[in-house]
Protein backbone atom coordinates (compact mmCIF):
# COMPACT_ATOMS: atom_id res chain seq x y z
CA UNK A 1 0.00 0.00 0.00
CA UNK A 2 1.40 3.55 -0.36
CA UNK A 3 0.15 6.56 1.11
CA UNK A 4 -0.01 9.92 -0.92
CA UNK A 5 2.22 12.56 1.32
CA UNK A 6 -1.11 14.50 2.30
CA UNK A 7 -2.00 10.86 4.07
CA UNK A 8 0.84 11.72 6.75
CA UNK A 9 0.43 13.65 10.01
CA UNK A 10 3.51 13.78 12.41
CA UNK A 11 4.90 10.95 10.87
CA UNK A 12 2.18 8.66 11.11
CA UNK A 13 -0.67 7.46 8.63
CA UNK A 14 -3.60 9.35 8.45
CA UNK A 15 -5.12 8.32 5.62
CA UNK A 16 -8.68 6.68 6.52
CA UNK A 17 -8.88 3.95 3.72
CA UNK A 18 -5.11 3.27 4.31
CA UNK A 19 -5.74 2.69 7.65
CA UNK A 20 -9.04 0.19 7.18
CA UNK A 21 -7.52 -1.92 4.63
CA UNK A 22 -4.24 -2.72 7.56
CA UNK A 23 -6.87 -3.29 10.01
CA UNK A 24 -8.84 -5.55 7.86
CA UNK A 25 -5.21 -7.50 6.88
CA UNK A 26 -4.13 -7.59 9.93
CA UNK A 27 -7.88 -8.94 10.96
CA UNK A 28 -7.58 -11.71 8.85
CA UNK A 29 -4.04 -12.68 10.26
CA UNK A 30 -5.47 -12.71 13.91
CA UNK A 31 -8.02 -15.23 13.19
CA UNK A 32 -5.70 -17.15 11.31
CA UNK A 33 -3.57 -17.38 14.47
CA UNK A 34 -6.26 -18.10 16.40
CA UNK A 35 -7.43 -20.95 14.89
CA UNK A 36 -3.98 -22.52 15.31
CA UNK A 37 -1.61 -23.31 18.75
CA UNK A 38 0.87 -21.63 17.88
CA UNK A 39 2.13 -21.25 21.48
CA UNK A 40 5.67 -23.09 20.43
CA UNK A 41 5.96 -21.41 17.22
CA UNK A 42 8.99 -18.56 16.72
CA UNK A 43 8.09 -14.95 15.12
CA UNK A 44 9.78 -16.11 11.77
CA UNK A 45 7.36 -19.69 11.65
CA UNK A 46 4.86 -16.91 12.36
CA UNK A 47 5.82 -14.87 9.19
CA UNK A 48 6.28 -17.33 6.90
CA UNK A 49 2.56 -18.86 7.36
CA UNK A 50 0.98 -15.50 7.26
CA UNK A 51 3.22 -14.72 4.26
CA UNK A 52 2.31 -17.40 2.29
CA UNK A 53 -0.78 -17.27 0.08
CA UNK A 54 -1.87 -20.48 0.41
CA UNK A 55 -5.19 -20.07 -2.17
CA UNK A 56 -2.38 -19.93 -4.98
CA UNK A 57 0.02 -22.70 -4.64
CA UNK A 58 0.24 -23.86 -8.22
CA UNK A 59 -0.55 -27.91 -8.43
CA UNK A 60 1.40 -27.73 -11.98
CA UNK A 61 4.77 -26.24 -10.81
CA UNK A 62 4.83 -29.10 -7.93
CA UNK A 63 3.98 -32.14 -10.23
CA UNK A 64 6.13 -30.85 -12.58
CA UNK A 65 9.13 -30.86 -10.27
CA UNK A 66 7.77 -34.03 -8.51
CA UNK A 67 7.90 -35.65 -12.03
CA UNK A 68 12.07 -34.32 -12.55
CA UNK A 69 12.43 -35.85 -9.74
CA UNK A 70 11.75 -39.44 -10.80
CA UNK A 71 13.14 -38.99 -13.55
CA UNK A 72 16.49 -37.74 -11.85
CA UNK A 73 15.68 -41.29 -9.91
CA UNK A 74 15.37 -43.41 -13.06
CA UNK A 75 12.49 -43.74 -13.39
CA UNK A 76 11.24 -42.91 -16.87
CA UNK A 77 8.56 -44.65 -17.52
CA UNK A 78 6.09 -43.91 -14.65
CA UNK A 79 7.59 -40.04 -15.31
CA UNK A 80 6.16 -40.41 -18.44
CA UNK A 81 2.68 -41.26 -17.80
CA UNK A 82 2.68 -38.66 -14.69
CA UNK A 83 3.45 -36.21 -17.48
CA UNK A 84 1.19 -37.38 -19.69
CA UNK A 85 -1.78 -37.51 -16.49
CA UNK A 86 -0.78 -34.23 -16.12
CA UNK A 87 -1.06 -32.60 -19.61
CA UNK A 88 -4.43 -34.39 -19.99
CA UNK A 89 -5.81 -32.08 -16.59
CA UNK A 90 -4.55 -28.83 -17.85
CA UNK A 91 -5.55 -29.70 -21.04
CA UNK A 92 -9.53 -30.23 -19.46
CA UNK A 93 -8.43 -26.20 -17.51
CA UNK A 94 -6.65 -24.60 -20.39
CA UNK A 95 -4.45 -23.86 -18.01
CA UNK A 96 -1.57 -24.26 -15.42
CA UNK A 97 -3.48 -25.07 -12.01
CA UNK A 98 -3.25 -24.28 -8.45
CA UNK A 99 -4.58 -26.74 -6.21
CA UNK A 100 -7.49 -24.93 -4.97
CA UNK A 101 -8.33 -24.96 -8.75
CA UNK A 102 -8.55 -28.88 -8.53
CA UNK A 103 -12.76 -29.56 -7.24
CA UNK A 104 -14.56 -32.80 -7.44
CA UNK A 105 -16.51 -31.04 -9.90
CA UNK A 106 -14.33 -30.34 -12.37
CA UNK A 107 -12.53 -33.74 -11.33
CA UNK A 108 -15.89 -35.22 -12.86
CA UNK A 109 -15.95 -33.78 -16.10
CA UNK A 110 -11.99 -34.56 -17.03
CA UNK A 111 -12.57 -37.70 -16.07
CA UNK A 112 -16.06 -38.28 -17.94
CA UNK A 113 -14.09 -37.18 -21.13
CA UNK A 114 -12.16 -40.00 -20.54
CA UNK A 115 -14.71 -42.58 -20.10
CA UNK A 116 -13.99 -43.69 -24.06
CA UNK A 117 -10.49 -44.74 -23.06
CA UNK A 118 -9.26 -48.09 -21.54
CA UNK A 119 -6.48 -47.15 -19.37
CA UNK A 120 -6.14 -43.62 -19.27
CA UNK A 121 -9.78 -43.30 -17.39
CA UNK A 122 -8.22 -45.15 -14.19
CA UNK A 123 -4.28 -44.21 -14.63
CA UNK A 124 -4.70 -40.23 -15.07
CA UNK A 125 -7.32 -40.25 -12.11
CA UNK A 126 -5.53 -42.11 -10.10
CA UNK A 127 -1.94 -40.60 -10.86
CA UNK A 128 -3.11 -37.04 -10.20
CA UNK A 129 -4.81 -38.16 -6.84
CA UNK A 130 -1.10 -39.12 -5.77
CA UNK A 131 0.17 -35.81 -6.77
CA UNK A 132 -2.11 -33.82 -4.80
CA UNK A 133 -1.51 -36.05 -2.48
CA UNK A 134 2.10 -35.78 -2.32
CA UNK A 135 1.44 -31.89 -2.12
CA UNK A 136 -0.82 -32.34 0.59
CA UNK A 137 2.05 -33.92 2.80
CA UNK A 138 4.41 -30.85 1.26
CA UNK A 139 2.66 -28.22 1.99
CA UNK A 140 0.43 -29.07 5.10
CA UNK A 141 1.44 -29.79 8.53
CA UNK A 142 -0.21 -32.19 10.11
CA UNK A 143 1.10 -32.04 13.85
CA UNK A 144 0.55 -28.46 14.30
CA UNK A 145 -3.03 -28.37 12.26
CA UNK A 146 -1.54 -26.29 9.69
CA UNK A 147 -3.36 -26.42 6.28
CA UNK A 148 -2.04 -24.59 3.00
CA UNK A 149 -4.31 -27.37 0.82
CA UNK A 150 -7.19 -27.49 2.68
CA UNK A 151 -9.91 -28.97 -0.04
CA UNK A 152 -9.94 -32.55 -0.16
CA UNK A 153 -11.42 -32.87 -3.71
CA UNK A 154 -11.07 -36.95 -3.90
CA UNK A 155 -13.30 -37.85 -1.17
CA UNK A 156 -16.17 -37.57 -3.37
CA UNK A 157 -14.73 -39.22 -6.78
CA UNK A 158 -14.57 -42.48 -7.46
CA UNK A 159 -12.22 -43.66 -9.86
CA UNK A 160 -13.32 -46.22 -12.65
CA UNK A 161 -11.86 -49.22 -13.31
CA UNK A 162 -9.99 -49.88 -16.10
CA UNK A 163 -11.09 -51.64 -19.23
CA UNK A 164 -9.85 -55.95 -18.54
CA UNK A 165 -7.40 -56.39 -21.38
CA UNK A 166 -7.99 -59.09 -23.46
CA UNK A 167 -5.46 -61.89 -23.12
CA UNK A 168 -3.33 -62.29 -26.11
CA UNK A 169 -1.58 -65.46 -26.59
CA UNK A 170 0.78 -67.04 -29.49
CA UNK A 171 0.44 -70.22 -31.17
CA UNK A 172 3.13 -72.59 -31.50
CA UNK A 173 3.12 -71.88 -35.15
CA UNK A 174 3.82 -68.51 -35.36
CA UNK A 175 6.42 -69.03 -32.94
CA UNK A 176 7.87 -71.79 -34.53
CA UNK A 177 7.79 -69.30 -37.81
CA UNK A 178 9.82 -66.53 -35.76
CA UNK A 179 12.35 -68.94 -34.82
CA UNK A 180 12.98 -70.08 -38.04
CA UNK A 181 13.47 -66.78 -39.42
CA UNK A 182 16.58 -65.62 -41.00
CA UNK A 183 17.14 -61.94 -41.63
CA UNK A 184 19.11 -59.80 -43.61
CA UNK A 185 19.52 -56.33 -42.22
CA UNK A 186 21.44 -55.37 -39.68
CA UNK A 187 17.97 -54.02 -37.84
CA UNK A 188 16.16 -56.72 -38.39
CA UNK A 189 18.95 -59.29 -37.32
CA UNK A 190 18.87 -57.16 -33.94
CA UNK A 191 14.92 -57.09 -33.29
CA UNK A 192 15.33 -60.64 -34.19
CA UNK A 193 17.88 -61.09 -31.90
CA UNK A 194 16.02 -59.58 -28.82
CA UNK A 195 12.69 -61.27 -29.68
CA UNK A 196 14.55 -64.66 -29.14
CA UNK A 197 16.01 -63.15 -26.15
CA UNK A 198 12.26 -62.23 -25.07
CA UNK A 199 10.78 -65.72 -25.85
CA UNK A 200 13.33 -67.94 -23.88
CA UNK A 201 13.24 -65.71 -21.01
CA UNK A 202 10.00 -66.43 -20.59
CA UNK A 203 8.78 -62.82 -21.72
CA UNK A 204 11.10 -60.47 -19.81
CA UNK A 205 10.86 -56.48 -20.59
CA UNK A 206 13.07 -54.82 -23.14
CA UNK A 207 13.71 -51.83 -20.57
CA UNK A 208 14.75 -55.19 -17.73
CA UNK A 209 17.25 -56.30 -20.66
CA UNK A 210 18.40 -52.97 -21.22
CA UNK A 211 19.09 -52.14 -17.65
CA UNK A 212 20.53 -56.11 -16.51
CA UNK A 213 23.83 -55.73 -14.57
CA UNK A 214 26.67 -58.15 -14.97
CA UNK A 215 25.75 -59.10 -11.03
CA UNK A 216 22.55 -60.75 -12.07
CA UNK A 217 23.53 -63.14 -14.35
CA UNK A 218 24.58 -65.90 -11.50
CA UNK A 219 25.41 -69.60 -11.95
CA UNK A 220 23.40 -69.84 -15.50
CA UNK A 221 20.68 -67.91 -14.50
CA UNK A 222 19.23 -63.48 -14.33
CA UNK A 223 18.45 -62.85 -10.66
CA UNK A 224 17.04 -59.31 -10.94
CA UNK A 225 13.99 -56.79 -9.92
CA UNK A 226 11.62 -55.92 -12.95
CA UNK A 227 11.52 -52.97 -13.66
CA UNK A 228 8.13 -52.71 -14.32
CA UNK A 229 6.62 -54.13 -11.49
CA UNK A 230 9.91 -53.51 -8.79
CA UNK A 231 7.46 -50.69 -7.19
CA UNK A 232 4.43 -52.24 -6.27
CA UNK A 233 5.36 -55.74 -4.80
CA UNK A 234 6.66 -56.45 -1.27
CA UNK A 235 9.36 -59.13 -3.28
CA UNK A 236 10.12 -55.95 -5.43
CA UNK A 237 9.48 -58.12 -8.42
CA UNK A 238 12.26 -60.12 -8.23
CA UNK A 239 12.44 -62.95 -10.24
CA UNK A 240 15.38 -65.96 -11.62
CA UNK A 241 15.22 -66.99 -14.94
CA UNK A 242 17.65 -70.08 -16.31
CA UNK A 243 19.04 -68.84 -19.53
CA UNK A 244 18.67 -71.87 -22.18
CA UNK A 245 22.04 -72.59 -23.85
CA UNK A 246 19.89 -71.92 -27.28
CA UNK A 247 20.46 -68.21 -26.19
CA UNK A 248 23.95 -68.30 -24.88
CA UNK A 249 25.61 -67.19 -28.15
CA UNK A 250 23.44 -63.85 -27.92
CA UNK A 251 24.82 -62.88 -24.22
CA UNK A 252 28.13 -63.21 -25.87
CA UNK A 253 27.95 -61.50 -29.24
CA UNK A 254 25.49 -58.76 -27.74
CA UNK A 255 27.89 -58.37 -24.38
CA UNK A 256 28.48 -54.95 -22.89
CA UNK A 257 31.11 -53.79 -21.12
CA UNK A 258 29.52 -51.85 -18.68
CA UNK A 259 26.17 -53.89 -17.64
CA UNK A 260 25.59 -57.26 -19.04
CA UNK A 261 24.35 -56.21 -22.34
CA UNK A 262 25.55 -53.64 -24.91
CA UNK A 263 22.02 -52.17 -25.43
CA UNK A 264 22.47 -49.66 -22.42
CA UNK A 265 25.59 -48.50 -24.20
CA UNK A 266 24.13 -47.69 -27.70
CA UNK A 267 20.99 -46.36 -26.81
CA UNK A 268 20.25 -42.76 -25.07
CA UNK A 269 17.66 -45.19 -22.98
CA UNK A 270 14.78 -47.92 -22.49
CA UNK A 271 12.43 -46.59 -24.65
CA UNK A 272 14.61 -45.92 -27.68
CA UNK A 273 16.05 -49.18 -27.62
CA UNK A 274 12.43 -50.61 -27.58
CA UNK A 275 11.89 -48.03 -30.60
CA UNK A 276 14.34 -49.48 -32.66
CA UNK A 277 13.41 -53.04 -32.43
CA UNK A 278 9.99 -53.07 -32.25
CA UNK A 279 9.59 -51.72 -35.94
CA UNK A 280 7.16 -53.62 -38.16
CA UNK A 281 9.55 -56.10 -40.21
CA UNK A 282 8.38 -58.62 -43.26
CA UNK A 283 10.17 -61.94 -41.56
Amino acid sequence: MSVHKSGIRKGEIADRTILANCWIKIKSYTNKLNNLNIESWTVGEIKQFLAADTADISFSDFARSYIDKMRVAGRRKPASNYMCALNSIEKHYGKSISFSDITSKELRAWIENLSDTKRAKNMYPATIKKLFDEGCMEYNDYDRNIFKISNQPFRLIKIPDADTPQKRSTDAETIRKILDVSPELPREVLAHDVLLLVLYLIGINTVDLYNLEKTELKNGKLCYNRTKTEGKRKDKAYIEIAISEAILPLFKKYEGKRRLLVFSERYADSDIFLTHVTQDYNF
